[in-house]
């Protein structure tokens, strides 16, 4: 059976799940009651999803985007 490639289109943005504050990318899900974030479109190797980090180092607090999904990430035309 030949791989097939599918192109889904996203918004988010360059490194967060949100396009804007308030506009998440549609993928953007939870555990714990909201307390943690989750990727529904990159799953890990151990589940259904990717936990994911906030950056809050910089005291913005946004969601980052998880490693498969920048690795994957085109620009659109």
């Amino acid at each position: 059976m030949k791989d097939k490639k599918i192109i889904l289109s996203i918004h988010c943005g360059e490194l967060t799940c949100a396009s804007e504050p308030g506009k998440f990318c549609q993928f953007l899900g939870s555990m714990k009651l909201g307390q943690i974030p989750v990727c529904m479109l990159f799953p890990s190797k151990d589940g259904s999803h990717t936990v994911l980090k906030n950056n809050k180092d910089n005291g913005e607090g946004w969601t980052l985007r998880c490693r498969d999904c920048l690795q994957n990430a085109e620009e659109s035309c």
